[in-house]
């Protein structure tokens, strides 16, 4: 008789639903209840994926597509016999890869590569407005940026404006990064020797003792050296 109770409670026991299948059931059913609405669902989270893998693929193949350009501008370039002319062999290269991948890594980069083949070629305002187009890219890169404001500097000297060139050349000795401000220094003390003073802001001396006093390595050391003794 004991054996028998035992044997009824054990099969009352394996007739209960235990949690985990209940929720298998439950959720079968809300499936086929709502088949219209999960079909929508997860057909949007399909169409999601795909227009996600079709950016990233596009994103991609602009990147080399403008690399490509810029790699085969740089061969012309390299080609041509002097500066002037691998500038004309270049310019409307550039200008596709400006108007057609300007939002590419290649595209940002070919600002900096395009504005020195102007200003070898002397076409000093197109490399300012190139170099300027390039620091708006690169302003969170404090060495990148540095570089840009010296070549903006040195551009202003070649284009005869000493204050302008006087301000870029004051950004990048108040800069960050130490990239380039020995070079800085010492172009505003020359600037200063020259008839630039008050576009320099202080006397020549100031500007070559922070090139000695500073920057111990720096390859303008010891013209500062010879310009400071001069002036004694």
């Amino acid at each position: 008789m004991s054996n028998q109770r035992v044997s009824n409670e054990r099969k009352r026991e394996l007739e209960q639903i235990d949690p985990f299948q209940e929720n298998i059931i439950k959720g079968m059913a809300y499936a086929k209840e709502n088949q219209k609405l999960l079909l929508v669902i997860f057909g949007s989270i399909a169409l999601i994926a795909i227009i996600f893998s079709s950016i990233i693929y596009s994103f991609r193949a602009a990147e080399s597509n403008a690399s490509s350009l810029v790699s085969q501008a740089e061969k012309k370039y390299s080609a041509a016999t002097d500066p002037v002319k691998g500038y004309s062999l270049v310019e409307a290269d550039f200008t596709t890869i400006f108007e057609e991948y300007a939002n590419t890594a290649a595209g940002r980069a070919a600002l900096i590569k395009f504005a020195n083949i102007c200003f070898k070629a002397g076409e000093f305002e197109k490399a300012s407005t190139f170099f300027k187009d390039a620091l708006d890219e690169f302003d969170s890169d404090p060495d990148m940026k540095n570089i840009l404001l010296s070549s903006l500097g040195h551009t202003a000297i070649a284009m005869g404006n000493p204050e302008n060139a006087a301000t870029w050349f004051k950004k990048v000795a108040d800069s960050k990064s130490d990239l380039l401000k020995d070079e800085a220094q010492f172009s505003l003390g020359l600037l200063a020797q020259t008839n630039a003073a008050s576009a320099a802001g202080s006397s020549p001396d100031t500007f070559f003792k922070a090139v000695t006093e500073n920057y111990p390595d720096s390859i303008y050391q010891s013209i500062a050296q010879n310009k400071l003794k001069i002036s004694k």
